[in-house]
C-alpha cells in the first residue's frame, strides 16, 4: 500500500466553521452538533415532517478538528501531558507514550488511569524514559550512548573514542617501561638511584632520614612527622624535637620559640632610640614634635599621652621633640634635679664656681698680677701691669677669691661634649 496523501492543513482551515462544543447548552440550536451527541435526531428526520438539515459549519468545525489531529501526526508531533485531558480520562492508559515539556524526552506509562504528571520527577513505577536525552544506556539496557575521549571515567553509560584507547594505550606502555625501577606500594623494598617526585609525596608514618644504612641502624637520623598535637623535627641522636603545634606555636625541645608578636611586644609603645638612618623605620616615628592621628597611633597615645602636646586637642596628639637635644634621665623625686618637669625641655647651663689668686713674683713686668704692699692679713693690694706698663691697683679683702666665672671666651652657644648626630624615633 502506497504512503497515504500527508495532510498539510486540517480540512476547512481557510473556510467557515463553528466550534463544536462538547456538551448540548440551552444556546444551541435545535440541529447543532455536540461531541456528547453528534449530530442531533432532528437532523435525521425528514424535512417535510419537520426535521432540519446539519449545518454545514458544524460539518467544516468536527472535520477541521479531526483533521487537525492527522496534521500534527504527519508532521511528527508528539503529545504532551495535559491535566484537564487527563482529568477528562480518567488517567492515561498503560502504555501511553508522551513527551515532556522540553521536547526531548518521551515517557511510557507504566499502569493504567496514570495521573501522575512525568514533568514532575519522581516517575518510578509510573513512567520510565522510552526514548530521547533521557534515555541512556547501561550495561543492562540499551539507549543512547555518549562518546567520551576522557581516560579517567568510570561511566557505565559512555563510550571512549579511539583517543581514549590511545592515550590509555601509551600510559599503559610508559607504565610498563618504568615498573622496572619503580617503587613497590607494598612490601619492603631497598631503592637505588635518585628518584623525584613530581606531585605531593605522603608518609602515612613519618620520613626517617639518614646517611647510610649503618647510620640509621645506629639511631643516627632525622625524622620528619606530623600528629594530632604538632608537626615536627626529631633529631634521633640528640634527642630534640623542633615542632610547630597546630596553633602555629613554634618549640625547640619542648620550649616555645619567640615569633614577630613577640618581637614586637618586646619594646613597648613609646620607646625612644636612635638611628643611623634619615628615615624611621617601619614601627616608629621620628620624635619630631609632630601632631599625629590619636586612632592611628592608639598605642603610643596611650602610652604618652598629651605630655608633649595636644595637637589639635580632639583627634591629634603631639610627639617629644628631639631633634638636637640630649636626653637626662627625670627626677622622679631624687632631689637631683628638682622642678624639672617630666618631659619639659631645659636650657644649657654652667655650674657657678670661682678661681682663686695665688702669689705671684712681685716686679713683673710681663704682664700678671703682681702682689704689692702685704700690710695687713686684712688688706691685699693687687696692682695689673700690661705689656705696655699700664697699671690698676685692685683691693681684695684677706681670703676673697677673684671670680672668674665670667672670664670664659665661649667659643660656641652651648656647653656641649663631644657627640655625634643620630636621628631620635619613638615606637608607635
Amino acid at each position: 500500500m502506497p504512503q497515504p496523501k500527508l495532510l498539510s492543513k486540517p480540512w476547512a482551515s481557510d473556510g467557515l466553521k463553528n466550534n463544536i462544543p462538547a456538551e448540548r447548552n440551552g444556546g444551541l440550536a435545535q440541529e447543532a452538533a455536540t461531541y456528547a451527541e453528534g449530530f442531533p435526531s432532528i437532523t435525521m428526520t425528514p424535512i417535510s415532517v419537520g426535521g432540519k438539515p446539519p449545518s454545514g459549519k458544524d460539518m467544516n468545525g468536527v472535520l477541521y478538528e479531526i483533521s487537525a489531529h492527522t496534521v500534527w501526526q504527519n508532521q511528527g508531533g508528539r503529545y504532551r501531558f495535559d491535566q484537564a485531558f487527563c482529568d477528562a480520562i480518567g488517567g492515561y492508559p498503560k502504555g501511553t507514550v508522551l513527551i515532556n515539556d522540553t521536547l526531548d524526552t518521551e515517557y511510557i506509562s507504566l499502569v493504567d488511569a496514570n495521573t501522575h504528571n512525568p514533568n514532575s520527577g519522581n516517575n518510578t513505577g509510573k513512567w520510565e524514559i522510552h526514548a530521547g536525552k533521557g534515555l541512556k544506556a547501561s550495561t543492562i539496557r540499551a539507549g543512547i550512548v555518549q562518546l567520551s575521549s576522557a581516560t579517567n571515567s568510570n561511566s557505565e553509560d559512555m563510550a571512549a573514542t579511539p583517543k581514549a584507547v590511545k592515550t590509555a594505550y601509551d600510559k599503559a606502555v610508559a607504565a610498563e617501561s618504568a615498573a622496572s625501577g619503580a617503587v613497590n606500594t607494598t612490601g619492603n623494598q631497598n631503592v637505588g638511584g635518585e628518584k623525584t617526585f613530581t606531585d605531593t609525596a605522603f608518609f602515612k608514618e613519618g620520613a626517617f632520614v639518614a646517611d647510610s644504612v649503618a647510620d640509621y641502624a645506629a639511631n643516627q637520623w632525622l625524622q620528619i612527622g606530623s600528629n594530632n598535637v604538632n608537626s615536627y623535627f626529631y633529631n634521633k641522636r640528640s634527642g630534640k624535637y623542633l615542632s610547630m603545634r597546630n596553633d602555629g606555636e613554634l618549640r625547640y625541645d619542648g620550649k616555645r620559640l619567640l615569633n614577630t608578636d613577640d618581637l614586637l611586644g618586646i619594646v613597648p609603645s613609646g620607646t625612644v632610640l636612635y638611628f643611623a638612618g634619615q628615615t624611621a623605620p617601619a614601627g616608629w616615628l621620628k620624635a619630631n614634635g609632630a601632631a599625629v592621628s590619636r586612632t592611628a597611633y592608639a598605642a603610643l597615645f596611650a602610652a604618652i599621652g598629651t605630655t608633649y602636646g595636644a595637637g589639635d586637642g580632639r583627634s591629634t596628639f603631639n610627639l617629644p621633640d628631639l631633634r638636637g637635644e640630649f636626653l637626662r634621665g627625670w627626677d622622679d623625686g631624687r632631689g637631683v634635679d628638682t622642678g624639672h618637669l617630666f618631659g619639659s625641655a631645659q636650657a644649657d647651663a654652667m655650674r657657678q664656681h670661682y678661681h682663686g689668686i695665688g702669689y705671684i713674683s712681685p716686679n713683673n713686668d710681663d704682664g700678671a698680677f703682681v702682689v704689692r704692699n702685704w700690710t695687713t692679713a686684712e688688706q691685699q693690694n693687687l696692682q695689673f701691669i700690661n705689656g705696655n706698663g699700664n697699671s690698676a691697683i685692685r683691693t681684695l679683702s684677706a681670703g676673697s677669691n677673684l671670680s672668674t666665672t665670667n672670664a670664659i671666651d665661649e667659643s660656641a652657644g652651648e656647653t656641649r661634649p663631644r657627640n655625634i648626630a643620630l636621628l631620635a624615633i619613638i615606637k608607635i
